[in-house]
């Protein structure tokens, strides 16, 4: 990847996307940690309706907006890494890596630790009990398990769930291997014939989006209706990437983009708006030059970790303090 020397002013004309450094991993920290904290009021008070930026627009939460966010981002960072390696066994052990070792903790973490000390049944009865050992087993991102026997059960519980955070790990994975098709078949390299082929997609898509009534299949965990809304951002992700070389946006037009998104907000546009508007202001302010704060995550990208653990690691601290917490 070429290094861009030039020095870029925050409201510089043009954002060039080949330049090395990038707020990629900040823009995961930030996403990950509003996740945290957008968890903590349904976990808490079991208020689900408390999210102001649902009542802003009228279709999703501040939890939904940073799901999108880091679709995006994956499918224009998987693209980039496909590519690099060009290399099928390369891509697929570097996917295992990110993905299968922080997740195998949190399954023994969650097993062993956090639900021999939450559990209502004697420490003997839990580790024979089938439930324990089919959440251990269920390694794999497809048959995931989410409720450990008589863990977080509680009256002031508002989720049995003991990690409720990872169920998307099943459609990121879709993802992968979709795009990993379309490289091994060549439609990837060739970026038009990619691009026209996802722009039917992405319209297929759209459809089924406005139409949840004609897309209710449920397989292997993944749900349908949900499969066509992240798959239409990773792939549009995926397409910046493709097309980075003919992306630059000017400051004023995002400024466009996002006050047409947010004009659309209540009306039957704003889900088909979202889809562009996110996904290219998120790769926008990817390359944004604020170098002060990419320092927050010089030591490495923590995003994951806090997906994987931060959700068992709420309902353990509302488990020891009986939810006589506020929400802060």
């Amino acid at each position: 990847m070429k290094v861009c020397t030039e020095k870029i002013q925050i409201f510089n004309p043009t954002i060039n996307i080949r330049q090395h450094k990038n707020n990629f991993d900040l823009l995961r920290l930030i996403g990950a940690s509003t996740v945290v904290i957008n968890h903590a009021y349904p976990l808490l008070t079991g208020n689900v309706n408390h999210d102001w930026f649902e009542k802003l627009n009228g279709i999703f939460g501040t939890g939904t907006l940073v799901l999108n966010i880091f679709f995006v981002i994956s499918g224009y960072l998987i693209t980039q890494s496909l590519l690099a390696k060009n290399n099928a066994i390369d891509f697929f052990i570097a996917r295992c890596k990110r993905i299968f070792p922080a997740l195998f903790f949190s399954i023994i973490l969650s097993v062993f630790v956090i639900g021999l000390l939450a559990t209502k049944l004697s420490s003997i009865a839990y580790l024979s009990h089938a439930d324990t050992w089919k959440y251990f087993i269920s390694c794999s991102v497809f048959k995931l398990r989410f409720s450990l026997p008589q863990v977080f059960t509680e009256p002031y519980f508002h989720s049995s769930s003991v990690n409720g955070s990872i169920w998307t790990l099943a459609y990121e994975w879709v993802m992968y291997i979709s795009i990993f098709v379309f490289a091994i078949i060549g439609i990837l390299q060739a970026k038009w014939k990619y691009l026209l082929l996802h722009l039917l997609i992405i319209a297929a898509m759209i459809f089924l989006d406005q139409h949840p009534q004609l897309t209710t299949i449920k397989l292997l965990g993944i749900e349908s209706t949900r499969m066509v809304n992240l798959y239409v951002y990773f792939m549009l992700g995926s397409l910046l990437f493709i097309f980075k070389d003919k992306f630059a946006i000017k400051w004023f037009y995002a400024l466009a983009i996002f006050l047409i998104w947010i004009v659309s907000f209540k009306t039957e546009y704003c889900s088909i708006i979202s889809f562009f508007a996110i996904s290219i202001l998120t790769i926008w302010v990817a390359f944004l030059p604020i170098s002060f704060l990419q320092k927050l995550t010089s030591s490495g990208d923590y995003s994951y970790g806090i997906y994987v653990y931060s959700f068992p690691i709420q309902q353990l601290i509302i488990y020891y303090t009986s939810a006589q917490l506020s929400i802060l």
